[in-house]
């Protein structure tokens, strides 16, 4: 128990340190200047339009690499049992957020889309007295070791990585009962308590068509498509302690599902960096075709540059419920957490593992 409490402490004293407001920064640059009959409103409505989709979608994908972060450890035992006993696997865990996004019922508001943030780790755990195991998660990816062929026309990969880390003491507060022999157990009550980091980068280049809908001219409203050619990158950090309760019951030797809940406190940045270069064509064709380039319906060029920082909230409590398969050789898992502040943001995961 001693070590419960004195990982506590540090973390607790690290959290401390992280504690500052939840800020986020956005800058877009829209250089109009290759649409002459462009009027100042329609200036101000381009510009309004493209921050929108990063403002947008900005904090959602915040929220879903802090999901991943906290996946890499889909373990449904209480306690490997001591010194001596040990597992390792591998874990793939996935964050969503705006998944309202597929829910046609609910009005969205313009250019809003559903974020997603993956982590893929390998994880291992060793027991360290017959109550407390220690559970560990790494993974070191970048295109050095090879670059996916990503490569459609809407968006080409140009660069990934991917560099994750964690720890987490378990400690069985409760033990494990047997209430039917061979039939159904309660697998017990375990306390976790650990820290995680997750960082990378991603960068696309491709080509999009976007419709931005109704932006006023010279000649009136009109609206517009843009053809653009766009280099995008991402960039983030997320940092989280989290504490978490979790209940275990076993069915046969097979099954095991666990459920409970728990808290984390994160901090982080994502950097979302945009530049686009953009032929605007207007529609209805031919409706404005007087004043736009050469009696067609081109409008002009349009040069996007934009910025956007932004981080997830502090403080998330926590749902969580899996379901844990012994086939014998292999254990595999597969469990989920639900982000309560909002309870639509989830972290999925899928792991599988030797375990003795």
């Amino acid at each position: 128990m001693r070590y419960i409490r004195t990982t506590a402490a540090v973390l607790l004293l690290f959290a401390a340190a992280l504690l500052r407001p939840e800020k986020s920064g956005a800058l877009t640059i829209v250089d109009t200047s290759g649409i002459p009959n462009l009027a100042p409103e329609g200036v101000l409505q381009y510009i309004s339009k493209m921050q929108n989709i990063f403002s947008t979608n900005g904090p959602a994908f915040a929220n879903a690499f802090m999901l991943a972060n906290l996946g890499g450890y889909p373990v449904g035992t209480s306690s490997l049992g001591g010194p001596g006993h040990f597992f390792a696997g591998i874990s793939a865990s996935l964050g969503l957020a705006h998944m309202e996004y597929y829910d046609h019922d609910l009005e969205r508001p313009e250019g809003y889309y559903p974020a997603y943030a993956p982590n893929p780790v390998i994880f291992a755990g060793i027991g360290i007295d017959s109550r407390l195991d220690l559970l560990l998660k790494f993974f070191i990816y970048n295109d050095s070791i090879y670059l996916p062929p990503i490569d459609y026309s809407y968006a080409k990969l140009t660069s990934i990585g991917v560099y994750a880390f964690g720890a987490r003491f378990r400690y069985q507060a409760v033990p494990r009962v047997i209430i039917f022999p061979g039939l159904f157990h309660f697998g017990g009550i375990a306390v976790l308590l650990g820290g995680d980091v997750m960082t990378g980068n991603v960068a696309f280049d491709g080509e999009y068509l976007y419709d931005l809908g109704m932006i006023s001219t010279a000649a009136g409203d009109v609206g517009v498509n843009l053809n653009s050619i766009y280099s995008a990158k991402m960039r983030w950090y997320i940092g989280s302690i989290t504490l978490e309760a979790l209940a275990y019951f076993d069915i046969f030797w097979i099954f095991s599902i666990y459920t409970g809940a728990g808290m984390t406190m994160a901090y982080g940045t994502l950097t979302m960096q945009f530049i686009g270069y953009a032929l605007g064509s207007a529609y209805p064709a031919g409706a404005n075709a007087y004043f736009t380039t050469f009696g067609t319906d081109d409008l002009g060029y349009v040069t996007v540059i934009s910025d956007n920082l932004y981080k997830p909230k502090f403080y998330h409590p926590l749902f969580i419920i899996g379901l844990d398969i012994n086939l014998y050789i292999v254990r595999v898992s597969v469990e989920s957490v639900v982000d309560m502040r909002n309870r639509s943001d989830v972290n999925i995961q899928l792991g599988a593992r030797f375990q003795y």
